[in-house]
């Protein structure tokens, strides 16, 4: 089944800053999960990777093109879920991961 076809008969609703925030969060982190995009919410995971010139190890992002297009994707649907008046708060405007978000 496709993931867009599970959501047919279901309308998420737009937060309008006056509404029940916990409820709309927990509505759309289920809709997020429909979807397949929630993962980006939680950032990209860790690796381990060898320093340059080093035997040690650090831990860095995996950050690959396809959980930056995923990531991009969650942002907008969050984005598009909230009122004009919501959108155009400054941490909303700037935010640039759905994790930020």
């Amino acid at each position: 089944m496709e993931k867009y076809g599970e959501l047919k008969s279901y309308r998420m609703e737009m937060f309008d800053g006056n509404s029940d925030f916990i409820l709309w969060q927990m509505n759309m982190k289920d809709y997020l999960v429909v979807l397949d995009l929630d993962y980006s919410l939680k950032g990209p995971t860790m690796k381990q990777h060898k320093k340059r010139d080093s035997d040690e190890m650090e831990m860095v992002e995996d950050v690959t093109d396809a959980w930056r297009k995923m990531d991009k994707k969650c942002l907008s649907e969050i984005r598009l879920h909230l009122v004009r008046k919501v959108q155009g708060h400054a941490a909303i405007k700037d935010a640039t991961s759905a994790k930020q978000l």
